[in-house]
């Protein structure tokens, strides 16, 4: 046996640590990328968020109810800038109102007391605050302000927590109180620093405690899942709503493309941290937040690279089906390896990009994904190429129309669908007809 040392030339492709979380992000849909960034937010002092509105902005100049993700900016925001309103909906008085007598000790109280909790539950704003003054509720209901501070302080320990507080402050600190978090960092934000939160100001917050802006972050998540309006539950419709990730508009004959994250631009470096690095000595200190710097840098980047590819993808997919986007006109033979060859992208990548997608046109939302269909014809001539639910239901027509005492074989399918200028082998015709459940020729013959 011969041995002996031979070399080879080898071409291998390496896909590095950064290139595959930059593909991780491409496949997040927008609620999914929206918790990556607040997670990274909440974990890297290194990385900021300028703005305090997120989705939401791309709706504001249309009619939409979409569902959005919502942080604590959002929320608190909302609640800091909605006036009281004192009208209560029917539907929802009447069951919050029966969700809190029911919680009454009936048997213990006289009828006077009855009526007074009654009257009070009946004045309670749509989020659940009780914001009129002791004295006005005392002469409305002809009884002492010391009865109406009793009935209240008795209703403000019932479900839903927070119930009857006099504003967002007090409902919050009544549900901390209720799961005894009544110390540390998320009390101490809560019933001081509620205006910074909703303004976004974490430097300031801070400062003011003394603690690091991770923490902060931290207990304001936290803060974020107490329930800011307890009445918000009561006589609410539980629907689903799709968030589109792309948008596609037409005006005058031309097409347009934008993307649903444009809350994504608001995260950025954060300059005085950047300028602790600069001029810390400390190398410890330096060593940590380079790594933090150069996490926060690729999680930008990689930003940009997502919303790169998803616009030159959707741009592939509007070119290829401006038929069924301009006049829901039937799909045409589009797949994702096209797609990729034209944008010099491997096929993997247009998949990430198209996952978990919709699509938002003038006509409805579509998913990005059922888009792309097959061909039945070989690549050729354009005109002549068909989808496969195009031959489908070819095949299911001429079933329809045959002699059942001689029903047509895949073969003579394959043939007849032939002549019309499709190219569809006997194999293919099988499958198809498998697929829409039409049974085999020998078992459509009737007798």
């Amino acid at each position: 046996m011969d041995v002996g040392i031979s070399q080879r030339a080898e071409l291998k492709q390496k896909i590095s640590l950064n290139q595959l979380r930059s593909l991780e992000m491409l496949a997040m849909d927008g609620s999914e990328l929206n918790e990556l960034l607040k997670s990274e937010y909440l974990e890297n002092p290194l990385l900021d968020c300028s703005e305090l509105h997120h989705p939401e902005r791309r709706y504001d100049t249309r009619d939409r109810s979409y569902g959005k993700p919502v942080t604590y900016e959002t929320g608190l925001k909302d609640i800091f800038d909605d006036e009281l309103n004192r009208d209560i909906p029917e539907k929802k008085s009447r069951q919050l109102r029966e969700f809190i007598l029911e919680q009454l000790p009936l048997d213990a109280l006289d009828d006077r007391q009855v009526e007074l909790f009654r009257y009070l539950t009946d004045c309670l704003e749509d989020t659940g605050y009780f914001t009129m003054s002791v004295k006005e509720a005392a002469k409305l209901a002809c009884v002492s302000e010391e009865e109406v501070r009793k009935a209240l302080s008795f209703l403000r320990e019932l479900e839903p927590y927070g119930i009857f507080a006099e504003d967002l402050r007090s409902c919050l600190l009544m549900q901390l109180k209720k799961s005894r978090r009544d110390k540390g960092v998320l009390w101490d934000i809560t019933d001081r620093y509620l205006q910074e939160v909703a303004e976004g100001n974490i430097g300031k917050i801070s400062r003011g405690l003394k603690v690091s802006t991770a923490e902060v972050r931290k207990a304001i998540e936290e803060l974020v899942k107490l329930e800011p309006k307890p009445a918000a539950g009561f006589g609410a419709n539980d629907t689903s709503y799709i968030i589109p990730d792309i948008i596609f508009s037409r005006e005058n004959g031309q097409w347009t493309i934008e993307l649903n994250d444009k809350w994504t631009e608001d995260y950025s470096l954060n300059d005085y941290y950047v300028s602790i690095l600069r001029d810390t000595e400390d190398p410890e200190l330096r060593a940590y937040f380079e790594k933090k710097l150069e996490r926060a840098r690729l999680i930008i980047a990689n930003i940009k690279q997502r919303r790169k590819t998803l616009l030159a993808v959707s741009g592939e997919i509007l070119e290829g089906q401006k038929a069924f986007f301009e006049s829901s006109g039937p799909l045409r033979p589009l797949s994702m390896q096209d797609v990729a060859e034209r944008l010099n992208i491997s096929t993997s990548t247009v998949s990430r990009a198209v996952k978990g997608k919709y699509i938002e046109h003038p006509a409805g939302i579509t998913e990005a994904r059922s888009l792309f269909v097959g061909s039945a014809a070989p690549a050729g001539d354009s005109e002549t190429s068909v989808t496969a639910e195009q031959v489908k239901k070819m095949i299911a027509e001429l079933v329809e129309k045959e002699d059942k005492k001689k029903p047509l074989s895949d073969q003579r399918l394959s043939e007849l669908i032939n002549e019309t200028g499709i190219a569809i082998s006997r194999r293919t015709v099988a499958k198809y007809r498998e697929e829409s459940g039409i049974k085999k020729s020998f078992e459509r013959k009737e007798p």
